[in-house]
Parts: C-alpha cells; structure tokens; sequence
C-alpha cells in the first residue's frame, strides 16, 4: 500500500521503491570500566606472601569477592587475636587445634553514594548468646554458619538486631580465602571463607579477570577446584567444623 500526498492509501505507484520501518540497531555491549582498586596477598608455592593491587570493575560479581569483614574485625589466632587488615597468608585462624592456614586475602574500599554497597551491624547476642559476643561489623559477601548451612548476612537482616547500614565514609572491607570453604570463628559467629561459587562468576569475557584476583588457585587443580565449589543454593549445605577438610599445600603452579 502507498499513501499519497493528501494521506490516502492507494497502490504505489509504478517504479516506487517500497518503503519499510527499519529497527534501529542494537547499541554495542560496554564492558565495565575497570575502576576498582583490590588488593590482594597470598602464599606462594615457595610459602612466602605476596603483594599485589589490581584493578577490576565495581560490579557485585567482584567486589562480592572482597567484601565480608569490615576493617578492624578480629580474627582468633594462636596468640591471641588480630585485626583482619593485619593478617598475612601463611597465619593460622582459629584456636584449639582448629585453625587453618590463610592461602588469601583480598580487600576493596567500599564507597558512600547511590549506588553504595550496604554493610550490616550486629548488635551483640543478636543470633543467641554471645552469638556474636559484641557488635560485629559484616560487608555484604559474609555469610553466616548456622547448623549445617551458610546464610546471606543480608538474609538475615531484620531491622532490629541486624541492620543494614550505609556508610557516610569510606569502608575497607576484606575477605579470606583457605583451600576450601571453611568455617571462621568471629566473635563468637562462623562466619564462612571465601571459595568461587561458579554461579555467580562473572560473565565470560571476565571470569579470566576474576579468576586473576585469588593466585593460589592457579595450580594445575585449578579447574577441579572449581567444579568442586560449593553450592550456588542461597542456604547451602556447609561441612561441619571438625569435619572439615583439613587444611593441605596446594601443588606448585
């Protein structure tokens, strides 16, 4: 059909070119800016630390990987407790005979503004009696031993005794990776370590960028590592303590 000057439908007329409403094309994909700080430490082959800072995007799939103890949460060790900004891999977390050697660590800076992460306070006995034993503060990656399930801290957040916050300043926050995922004790809570979920890996083009932040992984059991990894199921089943894989080198990479 051909609408003529005054509006009117009608036959185009002969040698019109036919006309159609083309869609405009798909806007191109943009990668996220990598606009991040995250540094990171953990043991070499050798058994020394190392040091690095990389730079990454400010996507949750990342800064999940970094954010679960506020600076100044203390961690028990052998010789009494320590800052979490203070240890190095190769420390023991944990007393009794039931510590494990940090591999990793990882920490960001968590900024105010609109699109601010959230944090959340503890009060003290907030999950039962000196669960924890005084006010903790957690980032959004912790989550919560409790029986034989870990837990969101933002599942569990009732506006009460546990509350979600937004820093007015910026927050260091850090997180801790052994060779598996492993129960902290932290003020009284288990409070899980890191380990990659495959779930919540970043897309593709970034998991390689991703997997470049933990080191300690980049062995040849790399891959069965993560294939292994726990459950992407919000309350996943979780090893009891003293049944927990014990803590083992990981082979030169």
């Amino acid at each position: 059909m051909h609408l003529d000057r005054h509006g009117r439908h009608g036959p185009a007329p002969r040698g019109a070119t036919p006309w159609t409403v083309r869609q405009a094309p798909a806007a191109p994909a943009i990668a996220s800016p990598l606009d991040t700080r995250y540094d990171i430490a953990w043991l070499g082959p050798d058994g020394t630390a190392r040091d690095a800072i990389r730079l990454g995007p400010s996507t949750p799939a990342f800064t999940l990987g970094f954010a679960a103890f506020a600076r100044g949460t203390l961690l028990p060790m052998p010789d009494g407790p320590v800052a979490v900004e203070d240890a190095r891999p190769g420390d023991t977390i944990g007393t009794d005979g039931d510590g494990r050697r940090l591999l990793w660590k990882g920490g960001c800076i968590l900024h105010p503004g609109r699109r601010a992460v959230p944090l959340f306070r503890l009060a003290a006995d907030a999950l039962g009696a000196g669960r924890p034993s005084m006010d903790l503060v957690l980032g959004p990656a912790a989550r919560i031993v409790m029986g034989d399930a870990s837990v969101p801290v933002a599942d569990l957040a009732d506006g009460m005794n546990i509350v979600r916050i937004a820093p007015a300043s910026a927050v260091e926050v850090f997180h801790l990776g052994f060779d598996g995922p492993h129960r902290l004790p932290v003020n009284g809570l288990d409070v899980e370590s890191f380990w990659p979920d495959p779930a919540a890996l970043p897309g593709q083009d970034g998991q390689a960028l991703f997997l470049s932040m933990f080191p300690h992984l980049a062995t040849a059991r790399a891959p069965a590592l993560l294939a292994d990894a726990v459950s992407p199921d919000p309350k996943r089943a979780f090893p009891a303590r003293r049944t927990a894989p014990p803590v083992r080198a990981l082979p030169p990479g």
